[in-house]
């Protein structure tokens, strides 16, 4: 094992102000830390959430604020710094 997660429930009620959700997140956290392993939050949606988890040290993120589910084709434009909305509209990556 070389990471853990923490499940979105928690993540999502923390966003929401949820205080026991913030101390088990932070819990988790801490945790993983100790045990030598990366922790990851799913479920992130918003730039506040982001900030919380980037101030307690949580490694990375997953959720709906780094991307949403995509193709793999969608993925590759993703990752190539090309929005799937410009393919969509240009029908290929623009051209500088």
């Amino acid at each position: 094992m070389q990471q853990v997660k923490i499940d979105k429930s928690f993540v999502l009620e923390m966003g929401q102000g949820d205080r026991d959700a913030l101390a088990i997140v932070t819990s988790v956290i801490d945790l993983g830390h100790n045990l030598g392993l990366e922790v990851v939050a799913e479920g992130v949606e918003t730039a506040k959430v982001v900030e919380t988890l980037r101030a307690m040290r949580c490694d990375a993120i997953q959720g709906f604020y780094v991307a949403k589910p995509l193709s793999t084709s969608e993925l590759q434009l993703w990752m190539a710094g090309i929005s799937v909305r410009e393919h969509q509209l240009f029908g290929a990556a623009p051209t500088a």
